[in-house]
């Protein structure tokens, strides 16, 4: 038996999403633009005083923005002492255009941030489904032993078997066909290089072919397969 199988091997199908990835990215960024574009401009002067005065009080200047104040953690002593200059406790044109300038700055960086963990989260969320619909495919597609052409099921003699760890448990030794068709496998499990190494037959059914090996469907590790009856030409001739 081959040494080669003492050793753990990892997956040999790996999916590539990069082409999918690359395309949810153009449409991210899309949306992201998109959204760039929809910030709202900062509200007029003249919109925000109400009373005509040519002068904001705090009032007015709360009414036009509401939550986006709070989320700036601006309250009426703050706001004043950052944007009233002349310390008149009212803003004019020039401090409120400030202000105006500073809260859709903020507002810019908030929905940035934002966008920047959607289209992180939907990238994620693509790939999951990308892998997942391509293991489905591969699932639907995967060929067991049995389904082999009688005249050609010896093509997976020498095979690796491996369990559902990928751990490598054994090598194909015989395919045994009974009435035209494939139903049982002969597997040689232990040893070292062929020398004290067991046979045991597994149901043709549980073997899934992998390109240049054949996947057991099974939890159990190679010592333990060797708890299970040794095969025996007479009792499958």
């Amino acid at each position: 038996m081959n040494i080669s199988r003492k050793m753990t091997v990892a997956q040999r199908t790996r999916v590539s999403v990069a082409a999918l990835v690359f395309a949810t990215c153009g449409l991210a960024q899309a949306a992201e633009d998109t959204a760039s574009e929809q910030i709202q401009s900062p509200i007029s002067f003249n919109e925000v005083d109400r009373d005509t005065s040519g002068s904001l009080h705090w009032q007015e200047v709360k009414d036009a923005y509401g939550a986006k104040l709070e989320s700036l953690h601006l309250d009426k002593s703050t706001t004043l002492n950052r944007f009233d200059k002349n310390g008149d406790d009212v803003l004019e044109p020039q401090e409120y255009a400030e202000l105006s300038r500073t809260i859709a700055r903020a507002v810019a960086k908030s929905q940035d941030t934002e966008l920047a963990y959607q289209a992180g989260d939907q990238r994620q969320r693509t790939a999951e489904r990308t892998f997942q619909g391509q293991s489905d495919m591969q699932a639907k597609a995967a060929v067991t032993v049995d389904q082999l052409p009688a005249d050609n099921a010896d093509r997976v003699e020498g095979f690796n078997v491996i369990n559902r760890q990928a751990e490598i448990v054994g090598e194909v030794e015989k395919v045994i066909v009974d009435d035209g068709k494939v139903q049982n496998v002969v597997v040689s499990i232990g040893g070292f290089m062929g020398i004290g190494d067991k046979d045991v037959v597994v149901d043709a059914r549980e073997l899934r072919i992998d390109v240049d090996h054949v996947v057991w469907n099974t939890p159990l590790t190679e010592h333990r397969l060797d708890n299970l009856p040794e095969y025996s030409e007479d009792e499958h001739s």
